[in-house]
């Protein structure tokens, strides 16, 4: 069996899913900043993780995306604030598992979590909620993304295992 915890870093919210092989989702967290200071949130987020570490093979983190100057094919200002604080909460984790030997690997952004609903419904029930309609709205969504950047990495880890 491998078991890898995924994490979707977030300024705001980042979701953390502990998915096994077998089992599939085996635990999940969503952890929100709010109105916390940088350090509490940062701290609630690694606890998190530390929370499942005797549990798991490998850490996947989703990388943080280089900013645009275009959305909707328009030229518009970039706000590096989000940036910076996904960056942050990416750091704090990959130097926990650093730090505790932990395998860590970083797996590319874009579109993790993004499927529709009835494919979470299918597999992930318990990352859906009761009154979603849509997958962009809701904490929910951030465990979602955590569930895929899991599976890619093990996805990736069973493939390169030996047979």
């Amino acid at each position: 069996m491998t078991a890898v915890l995924g994490v979707d870093p977030g300024h705001k919210e980042t979701g953390v899913t502990l998915v096994s092989s077998l089992e599939g989702v085996v635990w999940f967290d969503v952890i929100e900043r709010a109105d916390a200071e940088w350090r509490d949130y940062l701290d609630a987020v690694v606890d998190s993780v530390a929370k499942v570490r005797d549990l798991l093979d490998l850490v996947a983190i989703e990388d943080v995306k280089p900013p645009s100057a275009f959305m909707g094919g328009r030229r518009q200002f970039v706000s590096f604030a989000p940036l910076l604080g996904t960056a942050r909460v990416l750091g704090a984790v990959e130097g926990f598992c650093i730090a505790r030997g932990l395998p860590t690997t970083v797996v590319a952004p874009g579109k993790n979590g993004s499927a529709p609903l009835v494919y979470y419904r299918q597999r992930c029930p318990e990352l859906v909620g009761s009154r979603e309609r849509t997958g962009t709205s809701g904490l929910l969504r951030h465990a979602r993304s955590a569930f895929d950047v899991a599976a890619q990495a093990l996805v990736a880890a069973t493939s390169m295992s030996p047979r």
